[in-house]
C-alpha cells in the first residue's frame, strides 16, 4: 500500500470514529425502550416557526403540558379551590409585601440550581411585555436565594394567582434582557418608555438555542409534524411522584387527533369533538370526562 493510499484509508478511519461519536448517543437513544408511556396531544407549530422563547408569540409551550417542562409556583387545585405548594414552598403576605419562599434543592435540565433570581427574572421579562400584574406591583425583590417579594400597590386575589400560576423560566436562558430590564426599571423606565419598547421589540424576535425547565420531562429534540417526545428528568425534585418515564405529545387539531384517540392511541385529550365522534367514544369504552 503505497504513502497516498495510507493516508486516505487513515483519514476515512478517522471519520468513521468522529461519526460514530456523533450517531452512536441517537442511535442507543432510539432504541431505549419508550416506558411507562404517556401519550397527549396538542397542536403546535414546527420549528423555526416554533421556538423555544416561552414568553412570545408561536412559542412551543404545547399548551397545558408547559408546565410538565417549565413548572409553576404552586398549581391550583379545583375540586376544593386551594393551591398545591409546588417549586414556592409557603406563600404569605407581610405589610405590602406578597412573599414567597421557594423550594430548595430544585435544578433545571442543564443542571443549574432554580434560585429566586429566576422567579424575578421571569417577572422582569413581564413587566418589559407590560404583563397586566403591573396593575397590583410595582416591584420584584429577590430577598436570598430562595426568597422573593412582590411589593404591593393594589391588594387584589388575581394578583395570588398570577404570581403562583406562572411557569418560570430560567435566568440562564434570558439573563440578557432580565439583566437589561433591571437596569431599565432602576432608571425608572416602564413598559411605555421609548427604551423599553425598543428591548422588548428585540426580546419578540429572540429566540434560544436550548430548551430548559425544571419540570419532571425535558426537551429531547425528537420533533416532527407528526408527534414530538419528551424524556423524564432523573434529577426531578420531586421524581418519586412521577408515574411514567416518556411523553409524547400528538400534534393537530380535533381532525387530525380524533383517529388517534379512536385507536385509543391517547391516554388524554383536550381537544372539542363533536357529538356523533363522542358517541363512538362512549361505545368503544373511551372514557369521557
Amino acid at each position: 500500500m503505497n504513502h497516498k493510499i495510507k493516508s486516505l484509508v487513515l483519514s476515512l478511519a478517522i471519520i468513521a470514529i468522529f461519526a460514530a461519536s456523533f450517531v452512536l448517543p441517537v442511535a442507543v437513544f432510539a432504541q431505549e425502550e419508550r416506558k411507562p408511556l404517556f401519550v397527549g396531544a396538542w397542536p403546535y407549530l414546527l420549528p423555526p416557526q416554533g421556538h423555544f422563547n416561552t414568553f412570545v408569540t408561536n412559542a412551543l409551550t404545547f399548551g397545558i403540558y408547559h408546565q410538565m417542562i417549565q413548572e409553576p409556583l404552586a398549581l391550583y387545585f379545583w375540586a376544593n379551590q386551594s393551591y398545591i405548594p409546588w417549586l414556592a414552598t409557603d406563600w404569605k403576605v407581610e405589610g405590602d409585601y406578597f412573599v414567597v419562599h421557594l423550594r430548595d434543592g430544585v435544578t433545571f435540565h442543564d443542571g443549574t440550581p432554580f434560585t429566586a433570581k429566576d422567579v424575578a427574572c421571569t417577572w422582569q421579562i413581564h413587566y418589559m411585555l407590560n404583563h397586566p400584574i403591573y396593575q397590583y406591583i410595582d416591584k420584584v425583590e429577590v430577598v436570598d436565594d430562595h426568597t422573593v417579594r412582590f411589593h404591593i400597590i393594589k391588594a387584589s386575589p388575581v394578583l395570588i394567582r398570577y404570581i403562583l400560576r406562572e411557569p418560570v423560566r430560567p435566568y440562564s436562558t434570558y439573563k440578557e434582557y432580565c439583566d437589561k430590564v433591571a437596569q431599565l426599571w432602576a432608571q425608572g423606565k416602564g413598559p411605555a418608555s421609548d427604551e423599553m419598547k425598543q428591548l422588548a421589540a428585540e426580546f419578540r424576535n429572540f429566540r434560544p438555542d436550548k430548551y430548559i425547565g425544571t419540570g419532571p420531562f425535558m426537551w429531547t429534540g425528537e420533533i416532527t409534524e407528526a408527534e414530538v417526545w419528551f424524556k423524564f428528568y432523573e434529577n426531578y425534585w420531586n421524581k418519586d411522584r412521577v408515574k411514567f418515564r416518556w411523553l409524547k405529545l400528538i400534534n393537530g387539531e380535533t381532525p387530525q387527533v380524533t383517529p388517534h384517540v379512536l385507536a385509543k392511541e391517547v391516554d388524554y385529550a383536550t381537544h372539542g369533538f363533536p357529538p356523533a365522534t363522542e358517541k363512538q367514544f362512549i361505545e368503544l369504552g373511551i372514557r369521557i370526562i
